[in-house]
């Protein structure tokens, strides 16, 4: 009985020191990987069938509470925005539904395409639906009074610095006074690169790889990059770094999207 019982808790140990040692080497390609390697997987998922299926059709679903704030805390109702990486269009529909003429851009041509003919089925015509890289958006500077980038999506932007290049862009497409609402996840602080953070820095280091590294940084499951925010401040420094003032920034809200509202 004894024996059993001390094998059993042998092998419970194991499993747990297993599975640290998983999770350990499943995102080393966060350090591995560069950063334009890390945006060309991530970019890739999003046009994988499964995620086609799982993000197309989401009209129905709405805006959260904190997207109807922005809209209201704004008084965008009649405003023209762009949704960066809107998927099936939640946001864009919800927009739409406010009052807001909206702009909805997405990586995916599949889930644009999908997004478009339901787009001919209900008849809205505030909304156009582009297949557009965040990466390299399109558009004349001044032309929207607001912009999202929701899902969690800033947090799939891989490094401090690629992500204050991106913010620098939409800051330049808004108008005086323009407003910007992004979520992204928090947390991290028990993922592998926050404990073992010289490592991945080592393995940077030695593969030539991702020299800009952070803790918070991991895999999504097997194809997308994600960075986890350790603290709000991260956030509000890159929205400063780009020249953006920061308004709200939400790191406690019990939904599993984190948010900010910031303005030009």
């Amino acid at each position: 009985m004894k024996l059993r019982q001390g094998l059993s808790a042998v092998l419970i140990r194991l499993s747990g020191r297993l599975k640290s040692l998983a999770m350990l080497i499943h995102s080393m390609p966060v350090s591995i990987m560069r950063v334009d390697d890390l945006i060309s997987m991530t970019n890739n998922s999003y046009c994988q069938s499964r995620n086609v299926c799982a993000w197309s059709n989401t009209e129905a679903r709405g805006l959260y509470d904190y997207e109807q704030e922005f809209i209201k805390r704004y008084d965008l109702h009649k405003a023209r925005i762009l949704a960066l990486g809107a998927g099936g269009g939640r946001e864009a529909w919800g927009f739409a539904e406010a009052g807001l003429e909206v702009i909805a851009i997405d990586i995916s041509e599949a889930i644009i395409a999908n997004a478009k003919n339901k787009l001919q089925e209900t008849g809205n015509h505030n909304i156009n639906f582009i297949r557009m890289s965040v990466y390299n958006l399109d558009f004349p500077l001044a032309s929207f009074d607001a912009a999202s980038f929701l899902g969690g999506s800033y947090s799939h932007i891989p490094s401090s610095g690629k992500r204050i290049e991106f913010l620098k862009k939409i800051r330049g497409l808004l108008k005086k006074e323009g407003v910007f609402i992004l979520s992204f996840f928090s947390g991290g602080k028990e993922l592998p690169t926050a404990r073992f953070y010289p490592l991945y820095k080592l393995l940077a280091a030695l593969t030539l790889g991702n020299r800009e590294v952070q803790k918070g940084d991991h895999l999504a499951g097997d194809t997308q990059f994600n960075h986890a925010f350790l603290e709000a401040g991260e956030v509000a420094r890159e929205a400063e770094s780009a020249g953006f003032k920061v308004e709200r920034i939400d790191i406690d809200c019990r939904v599993a999207y984190k948010y900010a509202y910031l303005r030009v």
